[in-house]
């Protein structure tokens, strides 16, 4: 299958560019890999279907039901210092069923960005996307997810991690585009000395309806959790939740949401959920909605900028979001893509 014009201006939008220096990359288009390269040492990429041949305990991750996706296996002590990319596109399905798995043994580390996207010659669609991620003692995962639907197009992530003592899990995931529907729950588990963080940058249409969480279990002592989110709303209806469960002694999390709501036909809810089994635990959220101070407008068009345009630069510098833990070249693609974006439109 091969890709045209539209599709590769379409890709290049949410990120993936041949000129990124990169450690490997997979693409898969509908159900079939359409690239799967790897550039790395120490670094096992295959289709998850020939993962599952080539290495008979990779069942103990998969359940029957699971379909084509990666297999991506960092070995111990193998720092990967470029970003590998994946992609999942669909150019001709309007149905698409994908598991990945992601293996970081002892010591390991590595940048993932990970791109979403459909031809625009697809109507409507439905993307299922399950992921289950094993991070082992003080490895690092680090995954970026800017995705790029359409307005009849409904998304279903169901992700899994699972980190080990003194282990990182970093995830931002960050869709400007009209869409249909998108709800997200990723599951994780934290041991002694982990951490995970959630962020989601997110900006929500009319007739849209999009519900982003995180649910994190603080099982293993002086481990830390955060869940963070930035939200622009036009219309729909946006729901930011999240939920920390504390279940040992001197452990932290923190929710957080911030939203702009720019229409009085939208909807905003925030839904901050802390839980804890232990008396010596810190867990703490905050949360604000409001609209785009009449002062900053004025003051920007004072200085010769048109109202949209106004508009436009307040909301992208609102959208900037600074994470810890994650790789210069990551954090310009995720500004590129708000950059880029023609918010509000």
């Amino acid at each position: 299958m091969n890709l045209d014009k539209n599709d590769i201006e379409r890709l290049k939008e949410v990120g993936v560019d041949e000129d990124l220096q990169k450690a490997g990359e997979f693409i898969q288009i509908d159900h079939s890999p359409f690239s799967c390269n790897i550039l790395q040492e120490g670094v096992i990429l295959l289709p998850l279907s020939e993962a599952i041949k080539k290495y008979k305990w990779v069942k103990d991750y998969v359940n029957e039901d699971d379909v084509e996706g990666y297999f991506l296996w960092v070995k111990k002590g193998v720092k990967v210092k470029k970003p590998f990319q994946t992609c999942a596109f669909m150019k001709e399905e309007n149905v698409q069923n994908i598991f990945n798995l992601i293996i970081l043994e002892e010591e390991s580390e590595i940048n993932l960005l990970s791109s979403c996207t459909i031809s625009s010659f697809v109507d409507s669609a439905l993307h299922i996307g399950k992921s289950k991620y094993v991070i082992k003692k003080n490895a690092k995962l680090t995954y970026t997810m800017i995705h790029m639907w359409g307005e009849n197009v409904e998304v279903y992530p169901k992700t899994f991690v699972e980190v080990e003592e003194g282990g990182e899990f970093v995830s931002t995931y960050v869709n400007l585009y009209k869409v249909k529907r998108i709800i997200s729950n990723p599951i994780c588990k934290l041991q002694q000395n982990a951490k995970a963080s959630f962020n989601s940058i997110i900006v929500s249409y009319p007739s849209s309806y999009i519900e982003m969480g995180g649910e994190v279990y603080l099982e293993g002592e002086n481990s830390r959790a955060d869940i963070v989110s930035r939200n622009v709303i036009y219309g729909g209806e946006n729901i930011a939740k999240g939920r920390i469960i504390a279940k040992n002694k001197e452990v932290s999390g923190h929710i957080e949401c911030e939203s702009l709501l720019l229409s009085d036909e939208a909807h905003m809810s925030t839904i901050p959920i802390l839980e804890s089994f232990n008396k010596d635990v810190r867990l703490t959220h905050e949360a604000a909605v409001g609209k785009i101070a009449k002062e900053e407008i004025e003051y920007l068009m004072s200085k010769g900028i048109d109202e949209d345009s106004a508009i436009s630069l307040i909301v992208k510098g609102f959208l900037k979001l600074e994470i810890e833990g994650i790789s210069e070249d990551l954090k310009e693609k995720i500004q590129n893509a708000i950059n880029l974006s023609k918010l509000g439109f």
